[in-house]
């Protein structure tokens, strides 16, 4: 692992700019606010690692955009390499032994006080390599969003990102993506799609060469997914993300603890297809059910539970409208 970098960066915007103005922004027929502020926190990604010259990361392009929108709207960058969701929690937070400790100077609480417009959380892959929960990532991401909400300030969050580390982390990866989308839905800056293999490690086309960081051809990938997510335009349209809830469905086990099998029961507000998998704490799939169709209403699963050993795992349920997740204890 590298050192943490610290990168406190604040984007002052020119007052003109060189490039020309994509067609996209001419033919804009919605208003765009007067004033914008844009805080981003994060980690290496966000701080401009991998990329060849700081100009060619995905922050400062988006601040080059931002520019010729409006020479009055300004990005903070407030990433800072090797952190992950444990730095970026709010002043008030109380730190688990063996975890990292808030950075007051980095974190959303910091991020607010500035007054932004909207706040964008990247955090690519730093919870995965050091072995941190599904539980711990998913409970400090819903603390980010409260914040946040409090605060009455938009949030958009990108899923996590490949990298070449072991199976296990990267299907903690892959678990974190999923909940992501879920949760933050339109929200969400996709960071993944086309720029992973189906393994979850960086496409070589898009690896600045140590297995970990997007190169110039990825910061521009991602860039031009902040830009379509048009985030100016929608802050007239949207206020915060709202406290976790469920979207289409909720879920229900029983017994638990469990010996083996349980009884999984979903309560669906529309008909849809699910996926239904149990994985332990670090996102490693141990059981999954075949996709099905489920209809309106409650239906009920029989989860196998008798080749798992003893301990505490998540049940994952997945449809197109969203993710929820509940814990699982196996008592074998």
């Amino acid at each position: 692992m590298y050192g943490f970098l610290l990168f406190l960066s604040l984007i002052v915007l020119p007052a003109g700019a060189a490039r020309a103005l994509p067609e996209a922004i001419a033919e804009a027929e919605a208003p765009l606010p007067d004033s914008l502020r844009i805080v981003v926190i994060g980690s290496s990604t966000a701080a401009g690692f991998g990329a060849s010259t700081t100009d060619s990361a995905w922050v400062w392009r988006y601040r080059d955009y931002l520019t010729q929108l409006n020479p009055a709207y300004a990005v903070v960058n407030l990433a800072v390499g090797g952190y992950s969701t444990y730095q970026l929690q709010p002043d008030s937070f109380v730190t688990p032994d063996g975890r990292p400790r808030v950075d007051t100077l980095h974190n959303i609480t910091r991020a607010l006080a500035l007054h932004p417009s909207a706040v964008i959380v990247n955090l690519p892959s730093n919870d995965a390599a050091s072995n941190f929960s599904i539980l711990e990532q998913t409970e400090n991401y819903e603390r980010l969003a409260a914040e946040a909400a409090r605060a009455k300030v938009p949030m958009w969050v990108c899923t996590t990102q490949p990298r070449d580390l072991s199976e296990a982390k990267r299907q903690n990866l892959i678990t974190m993506r999923d909940w992501i989308r879920g949760r933050f839905a339109d929200n969400t800056l996709d960071f993944w799609t086309g720029l992973a293999r189906e393994d979850g490690t960086i496409d070589p086309k898009f690896d600045s060469g140590d297995g970990i960081h997007f190169n110039d051809d990825g910061h521009a990938a991602l860039f031009v997914r902040v830009r379509e997510s048009a985030i100016p335009d929608r802050l007239e349209q949207i206020t915060w993300i709202a406290a976790a809830e469920p979207t289409s469905f909720d879920i229900a086990i029983y017994p638990n603890p469990a010996r083996e099998h349980a009884t999984l029961r979903l309560r669906m507000q529309s008909a849809g297809t699910v996926r239904i998998s149990v994985q332990d704490l670090l996102g490693r799939e141990m059981l999954r059910e075949r996709e099905r169709y489920a209809p309106a209403g409650d239906v009920f699963t029989r989860l196998q539970l008798s080749q798992l050993p003893s301990g505490m795992y998540l049940c994952v349920v997945q449809s197109p409208e969203g993710s929820a997740l509940q814990r699982l204890l196996v008592t074998n």
